[in-house]
């Protein structure tokens, strides 16, 4: 196999050091000690420090054992989550540890053949149902967290863990992952991609013709897509915010009116948002829609509103503006509508 590339396209002096079946049997041995408190940390690091080899070991176990511990039952596409899932109770925590490390010894990639190949590549899958909010580990350090109505895929390919966004909107917590990590992150999407090499926080959201990338801490590489391969990446550093789009990478403008982070703590934080397009994101929290009656559109909307309780949301929406709910608000399968409410007194609106 020739050299390969890695990540922002820096060559991986480490392409020819995959792990030998004895070295895959020590990392999971050392694995399985160092989750049951019967190892000492420093021999395991020198260990790990004995030779690329057995640090890209320690990498893949680790990874495969986070990306499947985060999932419940039946979401992993080889199906074996199922038989280690977690299922609380301190005294089954090891047995399924354990349980979870002898499946990854009998993968494909830890038989010797590459990581990445079609037959050895191996991946999991997270969702949430609209409401729904999530956290993931990532194998390489850090965490995933999912918002509403949102799925990924994950997957180790060579040194370079996969995050590949299906729909929704996620955050990437990344600040764990230092230069001395053998894996390079990157989130995938149909409009590109984001990576990162070391320490960063970003935040993916897929809308309809474009993904939206805010970066919170750190610095990523943007690589739009432009009639099929990837154009030249582009470097993000903390505070942007960028869409990549069928034409490629560009800053896109802070959208003053939604804190874009905001869901990560679980509220909506508007100011000055008008009434439709708060409703619509409002409908990405339930099963069925909040539409707006055309007169009551372009009322303005500040405030912050928990995303957790919509029916709480839309009440508050009742005692601050003159609206009413029309339709099972506490039901999020049914279709809710604000309508106008007479109050005798003007509200403010904004320009659409």
């Amino acid at each position: 196999m020739a050299e390969m590339t890695v990540g922002l396209g820096v060559v991986n002096p480490l392409a020819a050091v995959e792990p030998s079946a004895e070295v895959v049997e020590s990392a999971i041995q050392w694995s399985i000690r160092m989750r049951s408190g019967d190892a000492d940390s420093a021999a395991c690091e020198r260990w790990r420090a004995v030779h690329p080899s057995h640090e890209l070991a320690w990498q893949r176990v680790q990874w495969m054992c986070g990306a499947l511990c985060a999932l419940p039952p039946g979401e992993a596409s080889t199906g074996v989550v199922d038989a280690f899932a977690v299922a609380g109770g301190r005294r089954r925590r090891r047995r399924q540890f354990v349980a979870m490390l002898a499946v990854a010894a009998v993968l494909p990639m830890l038989a010797g053949r590459r990581w990445g190949d079609e037959a050895g590549s191996q991946a999991v899958y997270a969702s949430t149902a609209p409401g729904g909010y999530r956290t993931v580990s990532l194998g390489g350090g850090g965490t995933l967290r999912l918002n509403t109505n949102t799925a990924v895929r994950l997957s180790l390919e060579d040194r370079t863990e996969h995050v590949e966004l299906l729909r929704g909107e996620i955050y990437v917590d990344a600040t764990l992952r230092g230069a001395a990590n053998m894996l390079a992150l990157q989130v995938l999407c149909p409009f590109g991609s984001v990576a990162c090499e070391g320490a960063a926080v970003f935040a993916v959201r897929l809308d309809a013709g474009r993904a939206l990338v805010h970066v919170e801490a750190g610095e990523v590489h943007l690589h739009g897509m432009a009639a099929g391969p990837h154009v030249d990446g582009l470097a993000a550093p903390a505070g942007g915010c960028y869409e990549l789009a069928s034409g490629g990478v560009v800053p896109a403008p802070q959208a003053a009116r939604l804190d874009p982070l905001g869901w990560v703590d679980r509220v909506l934080a508007a100011r000055d948002m008008s009434l439709e397009s708060f409703a619509a994101e409002l409908s990405r929290y339930r099963h069925a829609s909040v539409s707006v009656a055309p007169e009551i559109r372009d009322l303005a909307v500040s405030g912050v509103f928990q995303v957790g309780d919509v029916a709480a949301a839309l009440k508050l929406l009742t005692r601050m503006l003159p609206v009413r709910v029309a339709g099972l608000a506490s039901w999020s399968r049914m279709p809710v509508r604000l309508l106008a409410r007479d109050t005798g007194a003007p509200a403010r609106r904004i320009k659409m």
